[in-house]
């Protein structure tokens, strides 16, 4: 993304009028996170919550999967 021309970015950000909600849910997702600092037992549980919720086991194996693909067409 930092690679791209800052003008795309800039108006994708000021032009969409969801972007305010956005940004507003991943400042408190941003500061609930900062608050199971230390929390060791809480993090671990927030943690494995996120990980359901966004398939991670899925899209590991997806990427697996691409892998090998790839790697056989380079042989």
């Amino acid at each position: 993304m930092l690679n791209q021309k800052p003008g795309l970015y800039g108006s994708i950000q000021s032009e969409n009028p969801e972007n305010e909600n956005i940004r507003e849910s991943f400042i408190e997702s941003a500061e609930d996170i900062r608050e199971l600092i230390g929390d060791e037992e809480a993090f671990a549980e927030k943690f494995e919550e996120l990980g359901e919720e966004f398939d991670l086991e899925g899209a590991q194996n997806r990427t697996d999967m691409v892998i090998e693909f790839l790697s056989d067409e380079v042989r």
